[in-house]
């Protein structure tokens, strides 16, 4: 059953449109659309085609409208519609009798119609109208179903070359990266500047926000269709193997999925910008104890795709001063909403960044991790993830990074948080381009617990203070042989050879010590004491 001009003046929004000349040809066969906005690109119009010009390559000089309609006619096009007013107001008259005597239709296309408006209802008339389009129907409805639902790229690639049978890829010419689909069907082609260059310069199918090419060699792999993809990571996504023009209703089927698998992937990116730009809002608020953990937060949780029922585990990683870091480090830098998108994508961990130069982060931890070391094994390849991020994606500054301890639900996670953040404000952190776990740093964090401060310094005081009262230099020798003679196990003689002294030296000063405070650093308890109140002036 043939699709005819006619036949598209019938449906939305053709029917907008107005015949000037050449109505004897309205029966004329629609087989293909194309753009007219070059002056060479009559030369490429296929039998069938129905031509669409802005007027454009008419502007000052109407009258090449005439050996335009020769070429039409020439190459067997179904029909030429013209955006009058835009850069064009009148069809010449000579113009208009050659398309008369050609049978073919010239057409006013309203100006308020944008070619992306235009040229996907006519691919899908065109596709509708072949009598073996049963299965195209059943595609194009699981197309759009499941690509609504698709959380990345890769899911988009992969439900689109699931359905389509098709290989796959988006193309960045920044770095001439390619991820394919099916992974073991790579790029028919070596990607370079020279190869980007060709694709760019293949046959046009369809021009401004629908643009569409088609590229082929002798080679049935490098038969390819090119459409701009457009985003951060990639620029083009392109359709191999692709079917030829001989058989037009599967070509244009091809290319209408292509163009939905593009707007899929495009609208997926602004609705993901959105998720996180209201995900961070959410998770600092919600870090800081500014929004209540109740229903509410639960609520907002879930809309935001992060489950409260689940267990999770903070984590914070500080950046330290450097040029450029407040312009890298924000919200609405790309570089951030793609790190906080891949670190979902590939991890489930969720996150947000604050304006002191901090990520924090939520590791998602599974319920059959009940034994602690596999909890413990399991954040510490967390930490090795993140790191891998953090390089990627900001690799030319530096940062101190904490995981946390486990939340026993979620009204625990911030009181968690906060444990991390008071271990970075007060124990010496300095730049590690690593992720450490609380859970290694022993009795560090607990003498980083918020609110412990006052009890700490009662307790420093009352032990220590014969000590503070000492001059510095004396003071300092104490300190440095008891670090020495705790760092070597008790060790006598191996503690004078690092401070480069005799052994009864380390013994007159350890005594010097016990007779100024009373603690004996050979008994348990004794010795707890002397642990902590060294980590305390070490943090004074």
């Amino acid at each position: 059953m043939n699709f005819t001009v006619s036949d598209l003046l019938l449906s939305k929004p053709f029917n907008e449109m107005q015949v000037i000349a050449g109505a004897a040809g309205l029966n004329n066969e629609v087989r293909f659309s194309g753009i007219l906005d070059a002056p060479d690109s009559v030369r490429f119009v296929r039998e069938g085609e129905f031509c669409f010009s802005s007027g454009y390559i008419f502007v000052n000089n109407p009258e090449i409208m005439v050996n335009v309609i020769e070429e039409l006619h020439r190459h067997g096009a179904a029909a030429l519609g013209i955006k009058i007013f835009r850069y064009i107001h009148a069809i010449p008259a000579n113009a208009r009798e050659l398309a008369d005597a050609y049978s073919l239709p010239l057409l006013f296309i309203p100006n308020k119609f944008s070619w992306h408006e235009l040229l996907f209802p006519l691919l899908l008339n065109i596709s509708t109208a072949s009598e073996n389009n049963s299965d195209f129907f059943i595609v194009y409805d699981h197309l759009v179903t499941l690509l609504q639902k698709s959380q990345s790229i890769t899911d988009a690639l992969n439900i689109a070359h699931e359905l389509l049978r098709y290989p796959l890829y988006v193309i960045s010419e920044k770095d001439f990266s390619c991820q394919s689909c099916p992974t073991d069907i790579p790029f028919p082609m070596e990607i370079n500047e020279a190869t980007l260059s060709k694709l760019k310069q293949a046959s046009l199918l369809m021009s401004e926000n629908g643009s569409v090419r088609y590229y082929c060699q002798s080679n049935p792999d490098v038969h390819l269709l090119i459409t701009p993809l457009n985003i951060p990571e990639y620029q083009y996504l392109v359709l191999g193997s692709s079917p030829t023009p001989m058989t037009p209703n599967i070509f244009n089927q091809t290319i209408y999925a292509l163009m939905l698998v593009r707007e899929a992937i495009r609208s997926r990116k602004s609705q993901l910008k959105n998720l996180i730009f209201k995900k961070n809002n959410f998770l600092n608020e919600f870090f800081a104890a500014k929004t209540p953990v109740n229903d509410i937060s639960f609520q907002s949780a879930v809309k935001l795709q992060i489950n409260p029922n689940m267990i999770y585990c903070p984590a914070v990683a500080r950046f330290h001063a450097s040029p450029c870091l407040e312009e890298r480090l924000s919200i609405y830098n790309p570089s951030a909403i793609n790190f906080f998108d891949q670190l979902n994508q590939r991890y489930g961990i969720h996150g947000c960044m604050d304006n002191n130069f901090q990520i924090h982060l939520l590791i998602p931890v599974s319920a059959d991790l009940q034994d602690r070391s596999l909890i413990v094994q399991y954040l510490r390849k967390s930490g090795q993830q993140i790191k891998k991020l953090l390089y990627e994606f900001f690799h030319d500054f530096s940062y101190s990074a904490i995981i946390g301890f486990v939340a026993e639900s979620w009204q625990n996670i911030p009181q968690k948080h906060a444990l991390i953040l008071s271990c970075m404000d007060k124990l010496d952190m300095p730049p590690a381009e690593s992720v450490i776990l609380l859970h290694d740093m022993g009795g560090s964090c607990l003498l980083a617990q918020p609110g412990i401060e006052p009890y700490l310094k009662d307790f420093y005081k009352e032990y220590f203070s014969p000590i503070d009262a000492m001059d510095s230099q004396a003071r300092q020798r104490i300190i440095e042989t008891l670090n020495a003679y705790i760092e070597t196990r008790f060790n006598f003689r191996e503690a004078a050879r690092i401070l480069s002294l005799h052994h009864n030296t380390i013994r007159n000063r350890l005594e010097e010590f016990s007779n100024l405070t009373g603690l004996e650093i050979t008994r348990h308890e004794d010795l707890l004491i002397i642990l902590i109140c060294l980590r305390i002036y070490k943090q004074k």
